[in-house]
């Protein structure tokens, strides 16, 4: 957790706050899930404020997030508060986010997950990688498999694709 403050040289509305991270394994070896990173398992978390805040021209807009702690000591749900121009507002991420029964169920034991479009390609992507084949040869196989791809976006899921494994496995070298 933390807080952190920023000043607004005009009147603004903030609606929320988006949270991600940087996180380094070993020394020079990190993996992100903020902006403009590749894509990762992880995503980033908006968090909204409800009502949004107004921060007043030259005024200051404080936030913090934090994560309860579980009863064995692991973080559990995200909360946060947020205040500007004398108004407070805080959040909680169970009550954040809406959960379909569908939500509850996919974490149940016995759940029978299905791919999503993305895992598809990423499974694709995988099952292709021979060391024979180059990024454009798996590129061109995604493009003519699923429908609506260009080269580029094709190109760019093989490469991400190809990140998110080479994280995992940075992951378990170290642990």
């Amino acid at each position: 957790g933390g807080a952190a403050s920023w000043t607004y040289q005009q009147e603004t509305i903030v609606n929320g706050l988006v949270y991600w991270f940087d996180l380094e394994l070993v020394p020079g070896e990190w993996i992100s899930n903020a902006p403009g990173a590749l894509p990762g398992s992880w995503r980033q978390l908006f968090l909204p404020l409800d009502p949004p805040l107004v921060v007043p021209a030259g005024g200051s807009l404080r936030a913090g997030v934090k994560p309860e702690r579980l009863t064995d000591g692991a973080p559990g749900w995200l909360s946060w508060w947020a205040n500007a121009g004398g108004s407070d507002v805080r959040g909680h991420e169970f009550a954040g986010n809406a959960a379909s029964f569908a939500d509850l169920y996919g974490e149940s034991p016995d759940a029978k997950p299905r791919l999503s479009e993305r895992g598809q390609i990423e499974a694709r992507v995988l099952q292709l990688v021979d060391g024979e084949r180059s990024v454009s040869d798996i590129a061109a196989d995604l493009k003519a498999t699923f429908d609506g791809l260009t080269l580029a976006e094709a190109e760019q899921l093989v490469i991400s694709a190809l990140h998110g494994k080479t994280q995992i496995l940075r992951l378990s070298d170290v642990v």
